[in-house]
């Protein structure tokens, strides 16, 4: 079972991408919540990430109570669980309540753990792509219809570990989040025998 949330991107024809948004999975499917929207089209303050001012508090009560249900879903059940988040970027970082969500997740493993990291930034997604325990992945053009056969291999060996990754784009492109340069996915590695 798959339980978190994805981040798609919204696109206009002629206008190119307009925001983002939340895309639930597992128990939340079929829910979306905004997490960003071009500032030009919004009208209202908030926090702001290059051209998109976030929707904080639709982010929040979003991702935060399917990060509080992820602990609870693993203790809860017998059925294997396999957890997403996408994505550790700038946009994300600005709720502190994320951020100590995923370190806490980080720390427990309560299953194998997939998350989407930012190329480029400070704190938390510097602290992702260095978690012990963690591998990371690289994506770009010449891998990334190669990788999600090796991220699920890794993350149903029931390693519970991590991955954790990033997805470099072509020049001009941008990554989810506002993040600017790209994202990735990460993987626990499987333990090594002593």
């Amino acid at each position: 079972r798959v339980e978190g949330f994805l981040t798609e991107e919204l696109r206009e024809r002629g206008r190119g991408r307009t925001g983002f948004d939340l895309v639930g999975l597992g128990s939340s499917a079929g829910r979306r919540a905004p997490l960003a929207r071009l500032t030009a089209d919004v009208g209202r303050e908030g926090p702001r990430v290059g051209r998109y001012t976030v929707m904080l508090s639709d982010f929040e009560g979003f991702a935060l109570p399917i990060l509080d249900g992820l602990e609870v879903a693993v203790h809860g059940g017998s059925e294997r669980l396999v957890c997403i988040v996408d994505e550790i970027g700038k946009m994300e970082l600005l709720s502190p309540a994320f951020v100590t969500r995923v370190r806490g997740l980080l720390r427990a493993r309560p299953a194998p753990l997939l998350f989407t990291v930012a190329l480029h930034g400070q704190g938390l997604i510097d602290e992702a792509k260095e978690t012990q325990g963690f591998e990371l992945i690289m994506l770009d053009e010449s891998t990334r219809n190669v990788a999600p056969d090796q991220v699920c291999e890794r993350l149903l060996s029931g390693s519970g570990g991590g991955l954790c990754g990033n997805l470099s784009r072509p020049s001009g492109g941008g990554g989810g989040g506002g993040g600017g340069a790209g994202r990735g996915r990460a993987i626990p590695k499987k333990a090594e025998p002593a």
